[in-house]
């Protein structure tokens, strides 16, 4: 398994899409190998954390692959993230 966590130091849901922002969630779950995926948001905070987790390196490219093909990283789409970082070693409990 492969874990993909992006975090956002400042952010504020409501400045994006609503429709935007399913057809990012639904791209990325129709990508092989989806196991799950969830964004937190602290109000309170304005931090947030996307996290996604696929079977294999290669559901994590592909999920990526579709999302360029779909323009969704297009400059001022989405909000960028502060850091990714990616883990190899994904333990369920």
């Amino acid at each position: 398994m492969i874990a993909r966590v992006a975090t956002f130091g400042s952010f504020d849901p409501k400045t994006l899409d609503s429709a935007s922002v399913e057809h990012l969630r639904k791209t990325i779950k129709s990508a092989p190998g989806y196991i799950a995926g969830f964004h937190l948001w602290n109000p309170e905070t304005g931090k947030a954390v996307s996290l996604a987790v696929y079977e294999s390196r290669e559901g994590l490219e592909a999920a990526g692959r579709a999302l360029a093909e779909s323009a969704w990283d297009e400059p001022g789409r989405d909000p960028e993230p502060d850091e990714v970082d990616y883990y190899t070693e994904v333990i369920e409990f």
